[in-house]
């Protein structure tokens, strides 16, 4: 909206252009466009070379005329709340025009804070009683983020800001995938493969590889590289997905402490890039707090979700969907797959399931702030004691839930397609937004 006021300003300018020559749109019908050379400006145009032929003149000549002679007189671009701060031209005949950044800034977040695409329903921009929920990053903690990471944490980062600028109170979740294939690989690796744990002896060197690179380029790749001869770790990883869907288990623990070591790189390199979180949800608690347990029950009992007996999908449960096709949820050996465990984390961000968690402290950020993550009640309860350091505090209030907006790769759009589709029969879908990039 507030580039088509700058090109409004600009063919406001260049009909007071064709005025003067005594000329009308109609009869020269100019373009503004990108100039071919950034450096030239942010908007140009081509109408001098139009002009040319009515004029008997060059073009260069008649760009000279126009910037150093019509301008000045024009009352369009002598406002000081003009979007545009400068005009230029250059050979052949280039009109160039700079924006007015701070002017732009600035209508640009009057016009977040007055669009109602970023307001709870019926309610103004001050209002403090609705929140927010982002969640963007979300990346499997067994390897270092690449650039298509960063790109949508970047991005998340942005929507937060201009929605925090525009008056919404705002909350961001990193989603940590711990208990997925792709975890279970870089766990096989360590436990049954031979890999060893430990980088090798990097004290004396000037340059330390991250944990998080290790696990990606080494442990993820040799281990998917050793499932072509060595059949039995593929059957060490189904055992190994199960036993993560128990907090107890010696498997969960040892987990926990490797994905802890990839969180910790992985979030080193988001905050190099200033982005920053309110809480760490981990999807191994999703499971270990019986979330899916609830939601399987409402699923099974509203008939969403079937049992089937024959088939390729013999002994799954599954999602039909008319127009995304059919989805397994729980596969026959009864783990979970990626999906079934998005749509209890789903309906627990938008507020509609019980809370099994208490916030902890997890670090503080780079700009101070204070970064929680997710514990189930009974364990912290447990493990941590009374007299624990840690302590519970509210950092999202899910009854004050107005709005869950995910930002994901455009790969996971048919499951986020499927996802809208359960939690509209479940008659949640409406405050659930997905931005696939």
């Amino acid at each position: 909206m507030i580039v088509e006021n700058v090109i409004y300003e600009i063919d406001l300018f260049l009909e007071g252009v064709l005025e003067f020559y005594n000329l009308t749109k109609s009869e020269v019908n100019f373009e503004i466009s990108e100039p071919h050379v950034k450096d030239f400006g942010d908007f140009s145009t081509n109408i001098c070379f139009l002009l040319t032929k009515k004029l008997k003149k060059p073009p260069y000549e008649i760009a000279d005329h126009i910037v150093n002679t019509i301008l000045p007189t024009s009352n369009t671009l002598a406002n000081r709340n003009s979007l545009i701060e400068s005009v230029s031209f250059v050979n052949p005949g280039f009109i160039n025009f700079r924006i007015n950044n701070k002017m732009f800034v600035k209508e640009f977040f009057k016009a977040v804070g007055n669009n109602s695409k970023f307001e709870p329903e019926n309610e103004t921009v001050s209002n403090s009683k609705e929140l927010i929920l982002i969640e963007h990053t979300s990346v499997n903690p067994n390897k270092a983020l690449h650039v298509g990471h960063l790109r949508n944490a970047v991005i998340g980062d942005c929507l937060f800001r201009i929605l925090k600028k525009a008056g919404k109170d705002v909350r961001v979740i990193n989603y940590i995938d711990d208990s997925g294939v792709q975890v279970a690989d870089i766990i096989v690796g360590f436990k049954h493969a031979g890999l060893p744990i430990s980088l090798d002896d990097q004290e004396s060197s000037k340059e330390k590889t991250k944990f998080d690179h290790y696990c990606g380029s080494e442990i993820y790749a040799k281990t998917n590289d050793l499932y072509k001869s060595r059949p039995d770790l593929e059957l060490k990883r189904k055992t190994i997905l199960k036993e993560l869907e128990d907090p107890e288990s010696e498997t969960s623990q040892f987990t926990k402490t490797i994905v802890d070591r990839v969180l910790k790189d992985q979030l080193e390199t988001c905050w190099n890039m200033r982005c920053r979180y309110d809480l760490l949800s981990f999807e191994s608690q999703i499971v270990q707090s019986n979330l899916w347990t609830d939601i399987f029950s409402i699923l099974r009992n509203k008939q969403l979700i079937n049992y089937e007996r024959v088939g390729k999908n013999a002994g799954c449960w599954v999602y039909k969907s008319a127009d995304e096709g059919d989805k397994v949820v729980v596969r026959s050996d009864l783990t979970l797959t990626y999906f079934a465990k998005d749509i209890p984390f789903a309906v627990w961000k938008l507020g509609y399931l019980r809370n099994p968690f208490d916030y902890v402290f997890y670090s503080n950020q780079w700009d101070g702030s204070i970064l929680y993550r997710t514990n189930i009640k009974k364990i912290q309860d447990e493990k941590l004691g009374a007299d624990s350091s840690f302590g519970r505090e509210p950092a999202i209030d899910f009854d004050r839930i107005s709005k869950v907006i995910t930002i994901i790769d455009s790969r996971q759009e048919r499951l986020q397609n499927l996802l809208v589709e359960i939690l509209g029969k479940l008659g949640m879908g409406s405050k659930y937004r997905y931005l696939g990039l």
